[in-house]
């Protein structure tokens, strides 16, 4: 992957679109802290492994059960205390 300042993509955009349509992802920085990326658009999309991430996402949040009560209970009381 290419890195190039924020000056640099501003005064040589000709030269980044050339990096990236020979399929390089290129790393836009501003003071030395990346801020973006541009990626070559192209290929066909990946398909999406959703039984992967549905994993992923069960051992996150199968883990931590949830704090405090449901906020069913705080709405039946700010009900109650309506009168």
């Amino acid at each position: 992957m290419r890195s190039a300042s924020l000056r640099q993509v501003q005064h040589n955009l000709g030269e980044v679109l050339r990096w990236i349509d020979a399929g390089e992802e290129v790393e836009i920085t501003r003071r030395r802290k990346p801020v973006a990326r541009l990626v070559p658009v192209g290929g066909q999309p990946r398909p999406v492994d959703w039984d992967e991430h549905f994993r992923a996402l069960h051992a996150i949040f199968a883990q931590k059960p949830p704090k405090g009560s449901p906020a069913s209970d705080l709405v039946i009381e700010q009900r109650n205390a309506r009168g």
